[in-house]
């Protein structure tokens, strides 16, 4: 009997099928309060890069459930770096800030939706640089300063607890790294 090669699509879903991580990314809820929490599984790779580039491509698609987009759709990822002291710079196309649909609201839970899941997901992302086609921009839509690196801001997130409450859930490394960010965006 001949030796039977199975077809090519097996073998490429084979390939593409590797080892799967879950990670938490941000949406915002239907009021546009708060950030809540949905599982997504990206590829697990072993340059924590790639990783967060899947993740906010992710971020980018979308919620599949009932929670509200905050990236507009027609936004592209250009490119994500992860520099020294655990800054990550994430460029943008320029649909994230000329189809922002504006209001204060709306580009805070668009900031802190992709601050929030790159810092919780990848703790070795300390804060996040937004860029718009390679280079920093004064806001999205006019509201929050985006000249310098952004620490996560977790008090958004909805049944999070407050950092002021005891036991926050924020360890004291956390702690250190907004400290650090602070210090970054003092210096820039």
């Amino acid at each position: 009997m001949p030796l039977q090669i199975p077809h090519k699509s097996i073998i490429s879903k084979k390939r593409i099928s590797g080892k799967k991580r879950e990670v938490l990314l941000y949406f915002s809820d239907g009021e546009g309060e708060y950030l809540v929490g949905e599982r997504r599984e990206i590829l697990k790779k072993s340059d924590l890069m790639e990783e967060a580039k899947e993740a906010i491509n992710e971020l980018i698609e979308g919620p599949k459930g009932r929670l509200t987009r905050t990236l507009p759709p027609r936004t592209k990822l250009l490119g994500l770096q992860i520099e020294e002291g655990g800054v990550a710079k994430v460029d943008f196309n320029k649909a994230l800030s000329s189809d922002h649909p504006g209001g204060s609201s709306a580009e805070i839970m668009t900031l802190y939706s992709i601050v929030n899941s790159l810092n919780l997901n990848f703790p070795q992302i300390k804060c996040v640089q937004i860029l718009i086609r390679g280079k920093a921009v004064e806001s999205l839509a006019g509201h929050l300063s985006l000249r310098t690196p952004v620490s996560p801001n977790p008090d958004l997130i909805k049944g999070m607890k407050k950092r002021s409450d005891v036991g926050a859930g924020i360890d004291e490394a956390q702690h250190e790294d907004f400290a650090v960010c602070r210090l970054i965006r003092k210096l820039v």
